[in-house]
């Protein structure tokens, strides 16, 4: 199984007590220890922000704020941002639509001390992360209108068997987004063009039609998962990206 441990630094200094805009001033460094990754796969991230100020700092926790984002860039394309933090609705009893931001726990460092964040970016956005080289980045926009950005980082994106079997976790899994999900059918077509899988309407008939459809498709899977067949599509969605 590929899976590489990333490790992202992350490195913003402080000349204040707060991250305004007019007091700070940020650096960010990104480093990875691979440059490749498999279509549907882990890519775990590290964040360590770093006080280099005289002064103990307090911040939100970045993996938890919509102020830092997840960069992914291709040629041609605008690049996609993602911000870290999650928002969820809920409906009242009076049947209110309502939206809460994902609580943030205050951080605090004291003069030279780093607090280090770990993320699975891979698991979080898979949709951002199609076979090819893809270029990614942190953003943290604390310092706007001064908007720092980390430098690029460039992967290779691969499609193998083993993405086949994250693609269909994605589709059994109910916290998988309707994005994700979504990118799993498109791939996971791109082997059997006879797959279908409904994703715009959640009647009862739909779902036990669905399930019918990812139990078809596995019984196919397994008996030409080491086809030559098989590998030549593998090759060509690898190829044609």
């Amino acid at each position: 199984m590929l899976r590489a441990r990333v490790c992202f630094l992350i490195l913003i200094q402080w000349t204040g007590l707060t991250m305004a805009a007019e007091q700070s001033s940020q650096g960010i460094t990104l480093s990875a220890d691979a440059t490749e990754y498999v279509v549907g796969g882990a890519i775990p991230v590290k964040l360590a922000y770093l006080n280099t100020t005289p002064n103990p700092v307090t911040f939100k926790e970045p993996l938890k704020t919509w102020e830092v984002q997840f960069r992914a860039a291709r040629n041609a394309t605008p690049p996609e941002d993602r911000p870290f933090g999650k928002m969820s609705s809920y409906t009242t009893p009076a049947g209110v639509e309502r939206r809460t931001v994902e609580a943030a726990k205050p951080v605090t460092l004291d003069p030279g001390k780093q607090a280090a964040f770990e993320y699975d970016v891979g698991t979080r956005w898979p949709e951002l992360f199609s076979p090819g080289q893809v270029r990614v980045s942190v953003v943290d926009l604390h310092g706007e209108p001064w908007r720092t950005v980390s430098n690029e980082l460039t992967w290779k994106i691969i499609f193998t068997a083993e993405s086949v079997d994250h693609l269909l976790a994605i589709l059994g899994s109910a916290k998988s987004t309707a994005d994700a999900k979504h990118f799993a059918v498109y791939w996971l077509h791109t082997l059997d063009t006879d797959f279908q899988f409904n994703l715009e309407h959640d009647a009862v008939e739909i779902k036990k039609a669905n399930q019918a459809a990812l139990k078809k498709f596995k019984k196919w899977w397994v008996a030409n998962r080491d086809s030559d067949a098989v590998a030549q599509l593998l090759a060509a969605n690898n190829r044609t990206k």
